[in-house]
């Protein structure tokens, strides 16, 4: 089992701001971790250290093990699919 299945990550995590976490996972979920919002305004992510990407068709498994599993993340897509075709 890799560290993206356990929700485990090194201890020198990077942080990234949402425009790097898009660049970098792009067009994917994204599981996130010490998560900072702009205005604290809980909805918009500012920066965040992210645990992991995923497909669409795996976030639903993915989710669900790590809700099983006792890990507490923050998940955002880091594009609307319905808005890209705008």
């Amino acid at each position: 089992m890799n560290k993206e299945d356990t929700g485990k990550r090194e201890e020198a995590a990077e942080r990234l701001t949402w425009e790097e976490i898009r660049e970098r996972y792009p067009d994917q979920w994204v599981a996130l971790s010490e998560v900072e919002y702009v205005d604290d305004d809980g909805c918009n992510v500012e920066s965040a250290v992210v645990i992991c990407g995923m497909k669409d068709g795996e976030y639903i498994d993915r989710r669900l093990g790590f809700v099983h599993s006792g890990k507490d993340y923050r998940y955002k897509r880091t594009e609307d699919p319905f808005l890209r075709h705008l």
